[in-house]
Formats: structure tokens, sequence, C-alpha cells
């Protein structure tokens, strides 16, 4: 093992106690995704680049979000573009990503398949359980050949939910 190294002091999640971490290895680099999300309710991505053994590319996800496990990282096995997964507080019900292309990152959007559910009133049933998201993780498929990725979700109606990307 090295020495421990700190991440750069300008990543948003990492001035407060993080309240989870989760990480994803490129299949096809020597490159890692970070995800974090701390006690300020903030969450953040960072990028490890393994060539340089340094952090970079940090990019803020969030402001405001509950405490749940509510963020995930994995990368397509074939590309090795990586994705995250977090749902904002906004509609707790709102589920977004941005995806890691190797040297930057993208515009954070909506997953809208299941957004429509937060401006939906009256008596109309939401697409999904009208209920936060609690847990939201993704898997990637470990054949080389596939891009697929799976999501699956926990709201607190204790729900499932999953998705393919």
């Amino acid at each position: 093992w090295s020495e421990p190294t700190n991440i750069p002091s300008g990543s948003v999640a990492l001035t407060k106690k993080a309240w989870q971490v989760r990480m994803a290895s490129n299949p096809n680099t020597n490159e890692i995704i970070l995800v974090s999300s701390n006690e300020d309710k903030k969450a953040f991505a960072a990028v490890w680049n393994g060539a340089t053994e340094s952090w970079g590319s940090q990019i803020e996800l969030r402001s405001d979000s509950n405490y749940f496990t509510d963020i995930n990282v994995a990368y397509e096995s074939q590309t090795g573009r990586g994705m995250v997964v977090f749902s904002q507080k906004t509609c707790e019900r709102y589920i977004q990503y941005v995806i890691w292309d190797g040297s930057s990152w993208g515009s954070i959007t909506p997953i809208t398949s299941y957004n429509n559910a937060c401006q939906m009133t009256g008596g109309s049933k939401p697409p999904i359980p009208d209920s936060p998201v609690r847990w939201a993780r993704i898997a990637s498929d470990p054949r080389s050949s596939s891009n697929s990725i799976l999501m699956v979700v926990l709201t607190n109606g204790n729900d499932v939910w999953t998705s393919f990307w």
C-alpha cells in the first residue's frame, strides 16, 4: 500500500463528514471514478488517473439531497465510459445521470421515463411508485462486447423498480 493521499481540498463533498463513498474501475484503463455524498447533503464525483497517480476532473452532482444511498457509479464494459446516477432533492424521485467519457464530464441529464412522476398531480398514477428514492444501484454487464448497465432503485415506500441503459 502507498502512503494515504487526500483528494484535493476543492472537492465539494470532502469538506464535511462523508455519508457514503462508492468507486468503480474502468475495465479498459487505469482509471477509477469515486462518488461521495456528505452530511451537508452535497455530492460529487472525481476521477483517479492511475498513470499519473492523481485525482482530478471533479464535478458537483447536487448541493441538496437526502441522506440515503442514492448515488452510484459504473462503467460501460465496451466503451469504458463511466456513468453516475443520483437523485435530486427538488423531487426525490428525480433520477439523473452524468457520463464521464474518459476526458470530460457530460451534461447532467434526467432519466425522463421516471421523472414525470414529479410533475404529476391529481388522480393520475405516476409511472413509478409515488415515494422518494432511498437506494440507487447500477451495475455493468461484464461482457466486453456490452455497454449495458442495469439500474435498480428502492424507494422509501419499499417499491423496487429497474431500468436498462
